[in-house]
């Protein structure tokens, strides 16, 4: 219960207990001043909801302020205390109401979701290129929100939303909440319960152990890392994982490629079961064991971090620099952003100054080749990505994009049907300085590479000396949400209905029994190190 509710309701509450024993003074002493009285309670009431916001739970409580209102209308002393009784017996009560009313100061779910909706469908421009049926996504959520809202759920709300949300297949789109306490117990329910292990399927097909849990009883049967696993809980093991919803999962933004989807939904089957379930696998002898794996508590913290081991990039601050090799040196950008100064004046240069002045450094020890690490790089300015890539481009001028041509008339981008590509307009343009062109340039992403960094994976990749690398491709989420930009008269990067990759990889890296052993068991940087050992090969 908030402390303001509380407050209303004892101030309330002395008001009425008062003006009953006032009565009887005033009607003794008479005078407006105890006639305006009654009229107090119910200032204080606005001056409150004008504060906290109205709330069904105190209903009472504003009953009982207009029943007060009887006192200044009328004189009789046992009219007022008779008013001032039944408003007393209608606050009372009210404390108890707040605290065990599952709708207290909870907001209106199917109102909220109506309202979100209808801006989505207005603003969301996305929508014809995803393949978005707005009228079949109503049909389908608005009855469940109307049930979440019969039922004052906030953590089958927060479930619902990032179900819904995932239909847009779309690294922008998600639905946050603040609340904790919620989002924790909506990842219990999301995410399941923790075994002891994740799961992930190599290029063969086999399901592997990941991210093992030492001295559990799972490790003590013989489960380690890279462990075959064949069954789950009396079910094929494949079946489990071709049955996982991975649409039920939020937090990382691994669903707008589905190939990239894929790639993971072993991890979020290892959630699935009970209190308990029965992994059969594979032991060192060649035959298969089982063993009676406990839950362990919520299976999310684990699900993090086996998806920081997979996924993450160098654990280093934005715009670091490392020297791998006598010839080689990776840079880490985890955003696309500098400081405050450059984001808000849109003014890189300085950083950009400052970038040059490393790779020359750099150059004149001997260093001609670079791994720019973009793993769960989360986005950020355009200007700072215009500003690495004129550094690291070939010297002349390249385009990078172009806006689209609305038409106002018909509410929409013009669409040449002959040509089969949108109208394109203005076009952003940035010229190359060859500072670094004569080396060998790897980029490594991830399915959490999003947004400006899947547009600077994109600028890069039309180079002749530039490979894109990784397990999985890059998010494929760059667009914003309000206003198209184009390629060619093809949508920029976002991926269509077919949640095909846009932004292709070069060289896609096998998450194999080696690459098992490398993360999870030794605690390498095995992608690192592949790019690595990929430049020492050119």
């Amino acid at each position: 219960m908030i402390k303001s509710d509380l407050y209303l309701i004892l101030i309330e509450l002395a008001f009425s207990i008062g003006l009953y024993f006032l009565a009887d003074y005033a009607d003794k002493v008479k005078s407006t001043k105890w006639k305006l009285l009654y009229v107090v309670p119910l200032i204080v009431c606005i001056g409150f909801i004008a504060f906290a916001g109205e709330e069904i739970s105190l209903l009472s409580v504003y009953i009982a302020v207009i029943v007060l209102l009887i006192g200044f209308s009328r004189e009789e002393v046992k009219l007022r205390q008779l008013a001032s009784a039944i408003a007393t017996l209608l606050i009372i009560p009210s404390i108890l109401i707040c605290n065990l009313y599952k709708g207290y100061r909870t907001p209106n779910y199917l109102e909220e979701f109506k309202k979100g909706f209808d801006a989505m469908q207005e603003h969301y421009c996305l929508g014809e290129h995803k393949g978005i049926d707005w009228d079949m996504l109503y049909e389908e959520y608005e009855p469940q929100f109307k049930e979440i809202q019969r039922k004052h759920d906030a953590v089958g709300n927060y479930i619902l939303w990032t179900k819904f949300c995932f239909n847009f297949h779309d690294g922008h789109v998600a639905y946050m909440l603040e609340d904790e306490a919620v989002t924790d117990k909506a990842h219990e329910i999301m995410y399941g319960n923790d075994y002891g292990l994740s799961l992930m399927t190599i290029p063969d097909g086999k399901t592997v152990a990941v991210n093992v849990e030492k001295d559990s009883d799972i490790y003590k049967a013989g489960i380690r890392n890279g462990t075959v696993i064949t069954s789950w809980d009396g079910r094929n093991i494949e079946t489990i994982i071709n049955d996982v919803e991975i649409d039920f999962y939020d937090n990382m933004p691994y669903n707008s490629v589905k190939e990239n989807d894929d790639f993971y939904r072993a991890v979020f089957a290892a959630g699935t079961g009970d209190d308990s379930v029965v992994i059969k696998y594979i032991g060192e002898d060649g035959a298969e064991h089982s063993v009676n794996a406990k839950q362990l508590g919520s299976y999310f913290d684990r699900l993090e971090g086996t998806m920081r081991i997979l996924s993450d990039g160098i654990n280093a601050d934005n715009v670091t620099w490392q020297e791998l090799s006598d010839d080689t040196c990776i840079l880490r950008l985890t955003e696309m952003m500098y400081d405050t100064n450059s984001s808000s004046t849109a003014d890189f240069s300085a950083m950009k100054e400052n970038v040059r002045g490393t790779m020359r450094a750099l150059n004149e020890k001997g260093i001609k080749n670079i791994v720019i690490d973009l793993r769960n790089s989360g986005g950020g300015d355009l200007d700072f990505i215009i500003a690495i890539a004129e550094l690291l481009a070939p010297e002349g001028e390249y385009q990078y994009a172009y806006s689209g041509v609305w038409d106002d008339k018909e509410k929409e981008y013009r669409y040449d049907e002959a040509a089969g590509k949108y109208v394109v307009g203005d076009g952003v343009t940035y010229r190359g300085e060859g500072v670094w062109c004569d080396g060998q340039i790897v980029i490594l992403v991830s399915s959490g590479t999003i947004s400006a960094g899947d547009h600077f994976a994109n600028m890069m990749s039309v180079y002749d000396n530039v490979t894109i690398m990784g397990f999985t491709s890059s998010n494929c989420s760059g667009q914003a949400v309000r206003a198209v930009t184009f390629e060619d008269g093809t949508i920029f990067i976002d991926t269509d209905a077919s949640r095909q990759a846009t932004v292709a990889l070069d060289i896609t890296v096998p998450f194999d029994e080696k690459a098992v052993v490398a993360m999870f068991e030794n605690g390498e940087d095995y992608l690192m190190e592949y790019a690595k050992e990929y430049i020492e090969g050119k």
